[in-house]
């Protein structure tokens, strides 16, 4: 009996340590919970329950044994001490087993400490590597936002901008309109009296797929007595076999040369003229049939009256609209803006005698130059009558497409402003120019130029435009530029500029 409450107390031993172990169990869990991956925390994981499994079952061989202990005490039968000889063996078994708890533990406590500072770091640098890819992906999300951004404000500037022309064209379009639809009762039909002869001066090149419409429109005239000199600059079309079928009519002269330009075309044209008047027809371009008899009668009418002209249509097909352009003149507004097609002006050949032609030095706007010149001092008269068809979208071989509007623009105003005048000068020192995309910098030189200010530009960095700068564009140094321009007063967008 006695060696058995010496085998109870081993069991009960036995069971604190197995307490102390499930102790230390939850501390190494809690412990893995913190810094190790979750694959390690599932071993403590397993190995808690496997201690939990044997802590119930020594739980329940201590209750067995205490009801064993209190039968033995009443003398039960030798087969219950037969009965408590094998839970003695599978005790004893167990103890054997939990006492190989501590080595495991201190094993995986070795196996942690090499491993899970690399697993650790591992799972430290995909992070920071996945971190890196967020940053990237915002980041480019942010400037695509920004982009998308830019793009819109600029579509709504030039919304903006096409609305504001919009109004000013619709604007003008309804004072032409009521401009016409009071002469209508007011002026005789266009009938000369006399027929002097007028001369037609119609430059071309490679417009052979519409010359025919052109020519239809001057054949379809009311008045009769004009000749036309055709002067071909060049042209590598059929525009040579398709005048053959036109020059069996004396009125009609073919001359063809190499290419120098329209101003070029148009003086060879003016140098065979032979008619006391003189009208301009681009094959691009329409007249209505009472336009020549509205020029003559208007001449014959008045002996003071040196140039003419009449109203227009302007069409563009392609956007679907159509609006008349007949301004009241004034010169200050043309000085400004021409709003005097060539197509519909016409003058006396006193004017080109005394003036002289176009300049060949204007790749663009020679037209509104030869206009400026004609109509500065002498008589001009606003025709009330729809002279041609200006056809803007109908435009091939387009001197607009390749020459600056704003530079000769600005070669235009600079030279009538006449060297007498004191001019403010202003130096914008700038990035990059010119610049597509700095468009509202070009906005600003061009409105402060109108205001008679001398503008030159220095770019600190040097850009391929596609299109030519309307004012002279320095490089080099800031202060060399300065020194040699000796502008009144530099100007710039960015602070950064002036260190």
């Amino acid at each position: 009996m006695i060696g058995l409450r010496r085998f109870l107390r081993r069991v009960s031993e036995a069971l604190l340590q197995v307490a102390r172990s499930e102790k230390s169990a939850l501390n190494l869990q809690t412990s893995l919970e913190q810094h190790v991956p979750n694959h390690l925390v599932s071993i403590s994981n397993d190995l808690h329950s496997a201690s939990a499994e044997l802590i119930t079952r020594l739980d329940e061989m201590s209750a067995a044994t205490a009801r064993l202990e209190i039968a033995l005490e009443k003398n039960v039968p030798n087969h219950l001490v037969a009965l408590s000889n094998d839970l003695h063996s599978a005790s004893a078994e167990f103890i054997s087993r939990l006492d190989q708890m501590p080595a495991a533990t201190a094993r995986l406590e070795i196996a942690l400490e090499k491993n899970v500072p690399n697993h650790l770091a591992a799972l430290s640098n995909d992070l920071h590597g996945a971190t890196v890819e967020i940053i990237k992906r915002l980041d480019a999300l942010s400037s695509g936002t920004a982009r998308r951004d830019w793009e819109l404000a600029l579509q709504v500037s030039r919304i903006h901008d096409e609305a504001v022309r919009m109004r000013q064209m619709i604007a003008r379009h309804s004072a032409s309109l009521a401009w016409l639809a009071e002469q209508l009762d007011r002026v005789a039909a266009f009938t000369p009296l006399t027929t002097p002869l007028v001369s037609v001066i119609m430059p071309t090149w490679n417009r052979g797929q519409m010359i025919e419409r052109t020519i239809q429109s001057l054949l379809d005239q009311s008045y009769q007595n004009w000749e036309c000199i055709i002067v071909d600059d060049g042209s590598t079309d059929n525009t040579a076999q398709i005048m053959t079928r036109y020059l069996a009519d004396p009125r009609f002269r073919f001359y063809s040369r190499p290419h120098r330009g329209c101003s070029a075309a148009r003086n060879a044209g003016l140098a065979e003229v032979r008619g006391d008047a003189i009208a301009y027809l681009d094959t691009d371009n329409l007249w209505l049939p009472n336009y020549l008899s509205a020029v003559v009668s208007a001449f014959e009418r008045d002996e003071e009256l040196k140039s003419v002209y009449a109203a227009q249509i302007v069409s563009r097909p392609r956007e679907g609209f159509s609006y008349i352009r007949a301004n009241p003149f004034d010169f200050a507004s043309l000085s400004r803006e021409n709003f005097i097609d060539i197509n519909v002006f016409a003058h006396r050949r006193e004017l080109l005698e005394r003036l002289g032609g176009f300049d060949e030095s204007l790749e663009r706007l020679n037209d509104w130059d030869l206009i400026l010149r004609y109509t500065e001092r002498d008589k001009i008269e606003r025709l009330s009558v729809v002279g041609g068809i200006y056809l803007e979208d109908w435009r091939t071989n387009r001197i607009s497409a390749s020459h600056s509007y704003e530079y000769y623009r600005y070669v235009i105003t600079d030279r009538r402003r006449g060297p007498s005048q004191t001019r403010l000068k202003v130096l914008y020192a700038l990035w990059h120019y010119p610049q597509l995309s700095e468009s509202y910098v070009r906005t600003e030189i061009a409105a402060v130029r109108q205001m008679g200010i001398e503008v030159e530009v220095w770019s600190e960095e040097a850009v391929a435009a596609a299109f030519e700068s309307e004012v002279p564009v320095h490089r080099g140094k800031l202060s060399e530029v300065i020194a040699r321009a000796r502008p009144d007063l530099v100007h710039t967008h960015w602070l950064d500029m002036a260190d």
